[in-house]
């Protein structure tokens, strides 16, 4: 059901605020009546009024103040028709700059006062109407943006479900090792351990510190395919030996290669023994050619595989192990990542 179009009539004289209030109701128009801008506004703030027909001079508050006072929050409506004389042609000017629609002349010309009442309505129903579409349009915006953030929050919970089960997958392939070779078991986790440090110290990002920690994991696997008289000798190898166990890069890099989410794991397993200065093995690379990951990794397995009892060769002690690093920088190692090592051992 239709609401009753209400106007507002602001006037000190008796006789124009009736006259106005008859000739409006005609029309069914309902009207309310107020004697000066002050008792206006008041009814303003407690009604949704469609127009506001308002004089300039009156007693209290005049029109100016009323329809300033009314605009102060940017509100288009009311629309505001001034009620004026002929002789006040500049205050007519004022008024319509302080935000009023149209003006009426004293005294009324009644074809023009309909003339005039009908447009100050028809242009009160466009800017509700364009508030209106705003607010349904900011409703809709809200809306999208919910379901969109939903929606983010079901995709962060499936890809954070997605990189758990990958990494229970790479464990898994991990322990497949481990139950052949007792020795890389706590090896794995110590080496993902220091690659994480210095992946976080070189202001790495997530992804790449996750593709560090993962390369950590599997960067063996590829022993896997060496056979135990050679993996598990507890003697040192013999040339022969030692040229299949170089192998193992190569296998592992071939078991996983085909494997989409482990692509950026694999400079990791095919580069871990690549050395600073060209020595090292499968493909010789030098230098910075050499993927940053497998830098990192490289020293952290060195200093784990001094550190720790293997089947043969000695132990070093920290202290030793570092020294030895620091002597093999630019051999080796790569001797800006070999001098941040050495600070987190020497912290940690």
């Amino acid at each position: 059901m239709n609401q009753p179009t209400r106007i507002l009539i602001v006037d000190d004289d008796p006789q124009v605020r009736a006259f106005l209030k008859k000739r409006l109701e005609m029309n069914s128009f309902e009207c309310d009546l107020s004697e000066n801008g002050a008792e206006g506004l008041e009814k303003i703030k407690q009604t949704d009024y469609d127009l506001v027909l308002t004089d300039i001079k009156m007693p209290v508050m005049d029109g100016f103040e009323m329809i300033t006072q009314m605009r102060k929050n940017n509100n288009d409506l009311p629309v505001v028709i001034i009620l004026s004389a002929y002789t006040e042609l500049n205050q007519l000017r004022k008024a319509i700059q302080q935000g009023a629609h149209d003006y009426l002349t004293k005294p009324f010309n009644l074809h023009e006062m309909d003339i005039t009442v009908q447009r100050a309505l028809e242009r009160n129903r466009l800017i509700r109407e364009n508030i209106s579409y705003k607010r349904r349009l900011e409703e809709k915006v809200e809306q999208q943006t919910i379901a969109l953030w939903n929606q983010l929050q079901e995709l962060e919970n499936t890809h954070k479900h997605l990189l758990d089960s990958y990494e229970s997958t790479i464990v898994a392939l991990c322990a497949a090792l481990e139950a052949r070779d007792r020795s890389t078991e706590h090896h794995v986790r110590r080496v993902e351990h220091h690659v994480q440090k210095m992946a976080e110290h070189l202001g790495l990002d997530e992804e790449k510190i996750r593709v560090i920690r993962w390369g950590a994991i599997l960067h063996d696997i590829g022993k896997i395919g060496i056979s135990d008289n050679i993996l598990l000798k507890p003697g040192p190898l013999d040339a022969t030996e030692w040229e299949i166990m170089k192998t193992h890069p190569v296998i592992g890099y071939e078991m996983i290669k085909n494997v989409v989410f482990l692509k950026s794991v694999l400079p990791i397993v095919l580069h871990h023994h690549e050395r600073y200065d060209g020595s090292g093995y499968p493909a010789g690379l030098k230098a910075e050619s050499i993927p940053l990951e497998a830098r990192i990794f490289s020293l952290a397995d060195a200093y784990d595989a001094m550190t720790s009892e293997r089947p043969y060769g000695k132990v070093f002690n920290k202290e030793s192990a570092l020294e030895e690093i620091k002597r093999c920088s630019s051999t080796h190692f790569d001797p800006k990542i070999a001098d941040i090592f050495i600070k987190i051992m020497q912290e940690e």
